[in-house]
């Protein structure tokens, strides 16, 4: 009789051993599981994460690339209006030396074929030089004549007619030796008269010496500047010009 009691109560044992055991291995699995669940939805948020990070450097992607298009844009509109002035630029030149066959005074410091016709002739002062120069023009087609005086003497003189073209140029600074005392100074000039050869009278260097240039002085009145017929200077003033005036 003993013996039947100790043997249910060591299968009674047994039993909770095993209801015990069953236990702890089901809730090790659930814990598992619930572990599983967080560990993915962890991935997911980090897969959400980067996919929101992706797009985020998408948008800047494309925000720089429009930025930069932009600025693209905006360069080439600038040297569109860089182009646009220089070609304006070009333009004011090619009008204000365009009228070259023109007797319409353009320039700041132009001289009209009028002024020049009422002044008549010019003096020179000094030696191996023209005595005098005399010009005449067509106010309508700007062309002319101009006659230079040669003087050896009192009594003797002749004269030498060249036929010349009134031109409108642009802007240009040549250098004078001063009608009054020769000193040497810079004027600006719009007015050429263009020698187109003699005419009449004994030939010279005249024809081969160059243009000459009309100006308006310091004293209100109106200078030809012609070339340096005497010569005589420094290789530093061979560009000076001789002024001459009406006296």
């Amino acid at each position: 009789m003993q013996r039947q009691q100790h043997q249910r109560s060591n299968s009674k044992w047994w039993l909770i051993a095993l209801v015990v055991f069953l236990v702890a291995v089901g809730g090790y699995f659930v814990g598992k599981a619930m572990n599983g669940g967080s560990e993915n939805g962890s991935t997911g948020n980090n897969a959400s994460s980067s996919t929101s990070s992706g797009k985020r450097s998408d948008s800047e992607d494309a925000s720089s690339s429009s930025s930069a298009s932009g600025s693209h844009t905006s360069m080439m509109s600038r040297h569109s209006g860089m182009m646009s002035d220089r070609s304006s630029m070009m333009n004011d030149d090619r009008s204000s030396s365009k009228n070259n066959d023109t007797t319409t005074a353009v320039g700041p410091y132009s001289v009209s074929t009028e002024s020049m016709n009422a002044v008549g002739s010019f003096q020179y002062r000094g030696v191996n030089v023209p005595a005098s120069l005399t010009l005449s023009f067509n106010d309508t087609s700007g062309a002319g004549t101009a006659t230079f005086v040669w003087r050896s003497g009192a009594d003797d003189a002749r004269s030498e007619v060249y036929n010349v073209m009134y031109e409108e140029i642009p802007t240009t600074p040549i250098r004078v030796f001063g009608a009054s005392n020769n000193a040497v100074r810079t004027v600006k000039v719009n007015t050429r008269i263009h020698i187109e050869g003699l005419k009449s009278g004994d030939s010279s260097e005249i024809d081969t010496a160059g243009d000459l240039y009309a100006f308006k002085n310091r004293d209100g009145g109106i200078s030809i500047a012609t070339p340096n017929y005497a010569g005589n200077v420094e290789p530093d003033e061979y560009d000076v010009m001789q002024e001459i005036v009406h006296r």
